[in-house]
């Protein structure tokens, strides 16, 4: 790529600058305010302020270009135009006329007054880029698209968390400035009772919906269902799609014998069941019991003394 400084007509020998063919209606995005401009074409320019198809040159980016390096990103130009356009108030349309200067003028601008010209450049990402006398202009485009919603200039919006995390739910919470999204910071979505499947937000919404979902089962509108935890239960019902859940507080706290049942946060208490007897103990005793023995032994002393005499009789 060769340029002659010095004179009005730059030389361009790379063959991929020299291909001149306009491509209307090609929207970008610009690398740092990630605002969007759309390119309207390229049309003739001439002197005098009377004469200029966009009356007001607001700025000159050609001053940032880089002559020395071959593969110069040209976007960066068409950007700053873009950028210091969408700064000022009377600035809606932008032209790029001589490789960097930027012209503009408000919407309804006569900026086709001269006819279209073939004398604008498509460089890589650019799709037009003008010469001497030659604007490609370009029109800043002020609302915004988020995930494939459109809002205007002023709208608030949330870009809602997915996927979600589950112990940090929420959402940013944004506006549309110009054409660039603006987001102020996060809004945390509290649940008061557990959800065991999250529905994620759609665009306009800020907090994921908890579905009517419960231990693998779906229910419909209308239809309850109790979801028991170890230190809570509660009682849901399915509304449009949305599970509404509430804890049980009138449950008893005393309640012998609970008999739990599929349907029902507070137990059946049974207190006529049976039941063991209490526990007992031996006292303790602090004189030693005379020993007890069997009727009839030892028996009286004389029936002792006649066994003896027998016994010894005998065995004479």
């Amino acid at each position: 790529m060769n340029y002659l400084k010095g004179g009005v007509v730059i030389l361009l020998t790379c063959t991929t600058f020299l291909f001149e063919s306009q491509a209307a209606d090609a929207i970008l995005t610009n690398s740092d305010g990630g605002f969007r401009y759309k390119y309207i074409g390229c049309f003739h320019d001439k002197g005098g302020k009377p004469n200029r198809a966009l009356p007001l040159r607001y700025f000159n980016a050609k001053k940032y270009v880089n002559w020395k390096l071959e593969d110069y990103n040209f976007k960066k130009v068409i950007d700053l135009c873009a950028a210091h356009a969408r700064n000022r108030s009377d600035v809606s349309l932008f032209g790029v006329q001589y490789y960097g200067e930027c012209w503009g003028g408000k919407a309804g601008s006569n900026y086709s007054r001269h006819e279209k010209s073939k004398n604008c450049m498509q460089l890589p990402g650019v799709p037009g880029m003008g010469k001497d006398w030659t604007n490609a202009v370009y029109e800043l485009i002020s609302e915004c698209e988020v995930n494939g919603v459109t809002y205007k200039s002023g709208d608030p919006f949330y870009i809602p968390q997915n996927p979600i995390q589950y112990n940090d739910i929420g959402c940013k919470s944004c506006s549309c400035d110009r054409g660039a999204r603006s987001c102020h910071g996060n809004i945390k979505c509290d649940f008061f009772f557990p959800c065991e499947k999250f529905v994620p937000a759609s665009q306009g919404d800020c907090c994921p919906t908890c579905a009517c979902y419960s231990k693998n089962k779906n229910y419909q509108d209308g239809q309850t269902w109790i979801n028991r935890q170890r230190d809570a239960c509660y009682e849901c019902t399915c509304v449009s799609s949305q599970a509404k859940c509430k804890q049980a507080m009138n449950c008893p706290v005393d309640c012998p014998n609970p008999v739990y049942e599929p349907d029902k946060c507070c137990p059946t208490c049974n207190p006529g069941a049976p039941v063991s007897e209490a526990p007992f103990t031996i006292p303790e005793t602090t004189t030693k019991p005379p020993p007890v023995f069997p009727p009839g032994f030892p028996g009286k002393l004389e029936r002792s003394l006649r066994l003896r005499k027998r016994v010894k009789r005998g065995n004479n």
